[in-house]
């Protein structure tokens, strides 16, 4: 089986919250159920200044909303047979000195940013030639993979059999922003409704991603339970309960959590087989 899992930070490349960690943990381990993986994470300045990576010398190049953007592709390679690490290099997006924000806030470009991001992600992992089983994103900075891999992609090769994972890292943080950045997703205007982005009037990527993806997941059981509820749901709740035969909630740092994700994946590659079939 391999994986394609997308994060905006994993350790120690890059890291702002515990989950850095995490999922540098969890990715290591996944060869261990027999899972190859892909790591796709921004290259920001902490990538770029304090670690040697391998040029790829391949770029990608396409329209973010009014101007054409080109990235490139770098890689580090660590001693863990089938887990390779790419960095999607574009300076003026993520050489700055902080991931999100800076002492003035966050920049206000991170809808832009990360709309690029996952669009490059898929572009450039087209030009590896292989063919990915699943799909792993997490939190509202990947989400929109979700619905690229439902929509813009969803006859290329590359994803024709790649089912869809989102973990929710923290049910607060969606990506909410004024609804005419909908203009960087390259979508149509179509999907701005409430049954995928809007939100009272607003764009919400977390809530797009909860909505395409095949399965979901949470970081602990618990959890999984609390955010389909109104008290904890942040207004998500009737959505996320919709799909609650599709949740799970799994902590990364489990010793079982290879396993545990290796059966999410094949329920999400099972439904996603069902759903073309039908």
């Amino acid at each position: 089986m391999r994986v394609l899992f997308i994060t905006s930070e994993i350790a120690p490349y890059s890291k702002t919250t515990g989950f850095a960690d995490l999922a540098a943990a969890f990715v290591r381990a996944l060869p261990n159920a027999q899972i190859s993986v892909d790591v796709f994470s921004p290259m920001y300045k902490s990538v770029k200044d304090n670690f040697k990576t391998e040029d790829l010398k391949t770029k990608i190049s396409f329209p973010v909303f009014r101007r054409h953007q080109t990235a490139y592709l770098r890689r580090i390679k660590p001693p863990e047979k089938n887990t390779t690490f790419y960095f999607v290099e574009h300076d003026h997006y993520f050489y700055r000195p902080g991931y999100y924000g800076d002492e003035r806030g966050e920049y206000h470009d991170n809808p832009e940013r990360f709309c690029f991001f996952c669009r490059a992600v898929l572009e450039f992992a087209k030009l590896l030639k292989k063919r990915y089983d699943i799909a792993h994103a997490n939190g509202w900075h990947t989400a929109m993979v979700c619905a690229l891999l439902k929509t813009i992609f969803r006859n290329e090769r590359t994803f024709n059999k790649a089912a869809t994972v989102l973990t929710i890292h923290n049910i607060s943080e969606q990506g909410i922003f004024d609804r005419w950045n909908f203009n960087f997703t390259g979508l149509s205007w179509n999907y701005f409704n409430w049954h995928y982005f809007e939100f009272y009037g607003k764009m919400n990527l977390l809530k797009a991603g909860i909505a395409f993806a095949d399965k979901l997941s949470a970081l602990s059981p618990a959890i999984a339970s609390q955010i389909q509820t109104k008290e904890f749901g942040y207004s998500l709740d009737e959505l996320l309960h919709s799909r609650s035969e599709d949740i799970v909630g799994i902590s990364f740092d489990s010793e079982d959590s290879p396993k545990l994700f290796k059966n999410l994946y094949k329920a999400a590659s099972k439904k996603k087989q069902e759903t073309l079939k039908s």
